[in-house]
């Protein structure tokens, strides 16, 4: 909404054959929203670095305070144009936007800090828990590569599997935080695998989990960090589910 309110909507990059893909998000959650809370997003670009890199921040806050928080770097690239169907067909490689676009986005880095993880106080390595899975067409975004959020969703499957498979309710997963950073685009067709192992507890105790995702090639496609608890504040069930007491 903020691009097309600054002149560039979906149909300008299409027509100029550019775009802007994500390299890395970071996120912290402060809370769940209640059922009918109307919530607002706050978005701003803090720089845009040789007119190739730059950081959008997002705040989401509700009637009762803030929600969420987010950094996103992006990339801007150039396309191979797009097809009869207004789809993209293809990224080439990263480019310099024009300065009609670089001059759209003013930069602001005084509202707010980037956001990043909470540190791991105590390490604590876990075996590695795997999974696979098939990616569909009907995930594909306009650049026929599945959509950054697609990722956390893996990485959270991940770990609900973990705690089903000890016996624990998957629905008690609260996120905290998570950072994840995108290396090579994933297209429809390809097997997954999902490995995700404990690494930690934050200071405030709450789990931190390790996530690659690699195809059958054994190619990074992308590797993810979560900060997660359980509903009710009590981690031992989760740490113990991934670090099984008799492995």
């Amino acid at each position: 909404m903020d691009s097309t309110a600054r002149g560039w909507p979906p149909s300008r990059f299409m027509r100029e054959s550019v775009a802007f893909v994500v390299a890395t998000m970071a996120v912290r959650h402060h809370r769940e929203i209640n059922y009918g809370e109307t919530v607002h997003a706050q978005t701003w670009v803090r720089d845009f670095r040789r007119g190739v890199l730059t950081r959008r921040e997002v705040r989401i806050i509700g009637e009762q305070g803030p929600v969420a928080d987010a950094s996103q770097q992006w990339v801007h690239v150039a396309t191979g144009g797009s097809d009869e169907s207004g789809s993209f067909t293809g990224v080439t490689q990263a480019v310099r936007g024009s300065d009609a676009l670089v001059n759209a986005f003013p930069t602001d880095d005084t509202v707010a800090p980037s956001v990043t993880l909470p540190s791991t106080m105590t390490p604590q390595k876990g075996p590695v828990h795997e999974y696979a899975t098939h990616v569909w067409h009907t995930w594909m975004d306009p650049l026929a590569h599945v959509n950054h959020p697609a990722y956390l969703d893996w990485a959270d499957e991940g770990t609900a599997r973990v705690l089903a498979n000890a016996g624990h309710d998957p629905q008690s997963l609260v996120p905290v935080a998570e950072h994840v950073r995108f290396r090579a685009g994933v297209a429809a067709g390809v097997d997954v695998r999902v490995q995700t192992w404990m690494v930690g507890q934050t200071e405030a105790g709450d789990v931190v989990i390790q996530h690659r995702f690699v195809d059958t090639d054994e190619v990074l496609l992308a590797q993810a960090s979560t900060v997660r608890q359980l509903v009710g504040g009590d981690p031992s069930a989760l740490i113990a589910a991934l670090i099984p007491p008799d492995r």
